[in-house]
């Protein structure tokens, strides 16, 4: 009898840290050199708009259109290193971009493109206010119809600059793209799902002014 109780108290112990997942510190050190900061510059070269991004394919970038709207020039900076975006994709409709940057030196990250589950804890990071590599924790708030399409809510944090940064599941994989905030109210922040990416391709044509 003893014996049966140490096993069940053992079974109580180990079983919630499989079903949590990873923690904060584990997300962040297994990702955070897949997001890069993104700058846009004008014509005389000054700088027009910054956010995130993050690698998802080799020499890849996915960003939010928003982010590089208006660059005559684009530069990606990850882990110290600059290098030159070229826009290869542009879905203007869902505000989703696809960059190359020849020779980026970063890992890419796990796409999750099923169902996510009101109330799940997620990880933002990306560079809010060009603070990069910040990660905020929260819930998805809710799965929002908005103008025809679904878009994820979550109270995780995110601030200017953070539009294109990575919105990430209790395993470290990607489930959105942190996009954009409604200002009226408090905490109300969006992102588009990650399934939008595997779409990008097929979804391609439309330009950026």
């Amino acid at each position: 009898m003893k014996g049966f109780i140490s096993a069940a108290l053992w079974c109580v112990v180990v079983t919630p840290l499989a079903v949590h997942g990873k923690t904060p510190e584990q997300i962040f050190q297994d990702v955070s050199r897949s997001i890069v900061t993104i700058q846009a510059f004008d014509a005389t070269d000054n700088v027009i708009s910054m956010g995130s991004g993050v690698v998802t394919a080799p020499d890849t970038v996915i960003t939010n259109c928003h982010v590089i709207e208006g660059g005559q020039r684009l530069s990606v900076t990850s882990g110290g290193v600059t290098q030159k975006g070229v826009v290869r994709v542009a879905d203007v409709d869902r505000d989703l971009c696809e960059l190359t940057v020849a020779g980026l030196q970063a890992p890419r990250v796990s796409l999750y493109t099923g169902r996510l589950r009101v109330g799940q804890r997620v990880y933002a990071i990306g560079a809010p206010e060009g603070l990069d590599l910040t990660i905020s924790e929260g819930l998805v708030s809710s799965i929002r119809e908005m103008e025809g399409a679904l878009f994820i809510q979550t109270s995780a944090p995110i601030s200017s600059g953070s539009s294109g940064g990575g919105l990430f599941d209790v395993e470290g994989r990607l489930v959105g793209l942190t996009a954009f905030i409604l200002a009226e109210g408090q905490n109300l922040n969006f992102a588009l799902p990650a399934s939008w990416i595997t779409e990008l391709a097929a979804r391609s044509g439309s330009q950026l002014t």
